[in-house]
């Protein structure tokens, strides 16, 4: 990167495209050159063609000083359900500074935006990263109001029989006793009672379609809070982002759809693991919502996934089932989800009454 003069004071301003050279420079000298491509194969995608934004107007804030991007705060627009209210908002995503610029440069960012935005909602850094921008400087900027929450990821083994063979060495016994310790955990959490209730038919689906419109504006009546899901959101979120795959399920009941889920496989550590970031059904729909948890675990399990990790959510009915399902919470201490802004409408800031998947937010985070 350039060099750039200590004693003046930045120049805040809205992000343009042609910004994005200097900002993947900046991303590189912050997280580091394998972090900087992989944010390269998105850039496009995530800031400049959210179905909910305006062509050519980009929200993020970028901080300039002697013609050189020092610091950059990236959002994308929202549509959120606020109790019975639709509100535009955006999700707050990338936050750094250059780390010879840090000081004043990340709170001001952060007070610009809170200052301009009506409502916002995000994940901010636990700190963790030598690097990072912590929550608490969110917290140190925040207006009249914020809340600041953690949601927990929930943990399900799917399968024994690598972790045993690596132990026993005999793949023929590991393999037998994954079947057993399988059947035995189906037989606890009531997944084996699925095979017996034909009511609930499950399909994949490679897009969302117009006539599933009417099933998503049910969902989005049943809950609280939650960040709206249309069939044209849902399609550029899961099967327009370059790179990544995901698998999309309906549960049909009667030629009705009345739930889905969205998963896709990770590499953790070189290990290959699971992850549900995206699972809504009808309110009291238990069948349907064993029977998309129990077809997507078969599903990663045959994809060679040992563990699969879904957010807990603040649904109580949601909730029993995961734990039904055998899902525990792992308290990783993140993501930190956080929750800012000067909404009029005081459910905003009732965190037990949102619902947030893992698909929502900064989109690193799946």
């Amino acid at each position: 990167m350039s060099e750039v003069s200590k004693g003046k004071a930045p120049l805040y301003r809205k992000y343009v495209e042609s910004d994005k050279p200097q900002l993947l420079r900046l991303y590189e000298a912050v997280w580091g050159k394998e972090k900087a491509d992989k944010i390269a194969s998105i850039w496009d995608w995530k800031y400049h063609t959210n179905p909910f934004g305006q062509k050519n107007e980009y929200p993020s804030i970028v901080a300039e000083k002697d013609k050189v991007i020092v610091g950059f705060l990236g959002a994308f627009p929202a549509m959120l359900k606020i109790g019975s209210k639709i509100h535009e908002g955006l999700w707050l995503g990338d936050l750094m500074v250059d780390p010879k610029q840090r000081g004043m440069t990340g709170y001001r960012l952060t007070r610009m935006m809170i200052k301009t935005q009506p409502v916002l909602i995000g994940h901010a850094d636990s700190g963790s990263d030598e690097h990072a921008i912590s929550y608490r400087l969110w917290k140190r900027s925040k207006g009249k109001k914020i809340e600041v929450t953690t949601i927990y990821s929930m943990i399900k083994r799917v399968g024994i029989r690598d972790a045993l063979f690596r132990r026993i060495r005999i793949r023929p016994l590991a393999v037998l006793a994954d079947h057993v310790w399988r059947f035995a955990v189906g037989l606890r959490y009531g997944y084996l009672s699925v095979l017996f209730k034909p009511g609930v038919e499950i399909i994949e689906v490679k897009r969302f379609l117009k006539e599933h419109g009417s099933f998503l504006d049910e969902l989005m009546k049943e809950n609280g809070n939650i960040p709206l899901k249309t069939a044209e959101y849902l399609n550029w979120r899961f099967f327009e982002r370059p790179g990544t795959t995901y698998t999309a399920l309906l549960a049909m009941r009667e030629k009705r759809a009345v739930g889905y889920i969205v998963f896709r496989c990770v590499s953790e550590e070189g290990k290959t693991n699971g992850r549900i970031v995206d699972l809504l059904v009808r309110r009291g729909e238990k069948e349907g919502l064993r029977a998309l948890l129990k077809t997507a675990e078969a599903t990663l399990r045959k994809r060679g996934s040992r563990l699969v990790r879904i957010y807990g959510s603040n649904d109580p009915f949601v909730q029993k089932e995961l734990a039904r399902a055998g899902f525990s919470n792992k308290k990783s201490g993140e993501p930190i989800v956080i929750v800012i802004g000067q909404c009029p409408d005081d459910n905003f800031f009732n965190e037990h009454e949102w619902h947030i998947s893992l698909s929502d937010g900064d989109f690193e985070m799946d």
